[in-house]
């Protein structure tokens, strides 16, 4: 529930609602979605222009989807 939060925070331009239902669903560890929390984070942290975050949650969403 939090990812599709998340991503309906995010469609409305509300990054802050946003990155909080988006580390509540990565509070749950790694789940059969984790990897797609990391690439709404990745679109979050871009809308913000924080281009650190984004590297590095890119890299956790890539890390996640090679290992399975």
């Amino acid at each position: 529930f939090s990812l599709m939060s998340s991503r309906l925070a995010l469609a409305r331009g509300n990054t802050t609602d946003a990155w909080r239902e988006i580390q509540r669903s990565l509070s749950y560890g790694k789940t059969s979605t984790t990897a797609q929390a990391y690439l709404v984070s990745t679109r979050i942290a871009l809308e913000d222009g924080n281009t650190e975050k984004a590297k590095d949650s890119l890299s956790c969403a890539i890390e996640l989807a090679s290992t399975g």
